[in-house]
């Protein structure tokens, strides 16, 4: 028996009235459902959250450097003293000078020398390395700073009591230096002072990062070297400097 073909049995409409009261269709309509909530999920919302986050993100990070921009310009603006700065800055490159400077030197010398009762009969300078290996080298206290160093000999006449006060007057002096060898015999004396300069490297400044205040122990670090300086100019000796041998004149 031929079986007998409906008109649009095979289309949608069909299909639906025949199977939409069975099982199938609803796990079917289901299945449909969450395969598009999947889709929208992971190609739509996940992607916006992901998106809305990173824009708060960026929104938060732009107010904060906004803030710290803010910060800065008040902080220079109301509370930096530029005088107090300036000061400061020429402060430290006079005790730590970007060159040699051999007037300075001279003063710091002659200035102890009159405070310690001694008197100065010769001296001469001798440039010292230059380099960082010759830095690395030396004291620990200055390894690796990439100090240059000039050394002065200095020829004294005067007691061991003198002598002992030049080297504390001469540490309390600018710019700074160390004492490397000390030589007393008879009345005379032979000390080697080593004194330091250190190329000016420009700070990195990040706009975006707080200014910071200068930390307790530089600040009392420059009071100290501030109270050096001024009893370097309470007292002129611009009549008493020691005047340099002979053979000490070719300083290179």
């Amino acid at each position: 028996m031929k079986r007998e073909v409906w008109r649009g049995q095979n289309s949608i409409r069909f299909i639906y009235y025949q199977y939409k009261d069975s099982p199938y269709y609803s796990f079917l309509i289901l299945f449909i459902v969450i395969c598009v909530c999947l889709i929208l999920i992971f190609n739509i919302i996940i992607p916006q959250v992901y998106n809305w986050f990173s824009i708060r993100d960026e929104t938060i990070a732009t107010q904060g450097r906004v803030n710290t921009l803010r910060h800065n310009l008040d902080f220079i603006s109301l509370q930096v003293n530029k005088t107090t700065l300036e000061n400061n800055r020429q402060l430290a490159l006079r005790a730590l000078p970007v060159d040699y400077d051999f007037g300075d030197i001279i003063n710091a010398v002659a200035i102890s020398a009159v405070k310690a009762g001694v008197s100065v009969d010769d001296f001469n300078f001798s440039p010292g390395q230059v380099s960082k290996a010759s830095a690395n080298s030396a004291k620990a206290g200055r390894s690796g700073s990439n100090l240059s160093e000039i050394k002065v000999n200095l020829s004294l006449t005067g007691g061991v009591k003198e002598v002992k006060k030049f080297i504390a007057e001469i540490n309390e002096k600018l710019p700074i230096d160390e004492i490397e060898n000390i030589d007393i015999s008879n009345g005379r004396s032979t000390i080697s002072l080593i004194f330091f300069s250190k190329p000016y490297k420009a700070s990195i400044i990040r706009y975006d990062e707080p200014i910071k205040l200068i930390s307790s122990e530089n600040g009392n670090l420059l009071g100290t070297l501030s109270e050096w300086n001024l009893n370097m100019n309470a007292l002129s000796v611009g009549d008493q400097l020691p005047q340099a041998s002979s053979e000490a004149v070719p300083l290179f």
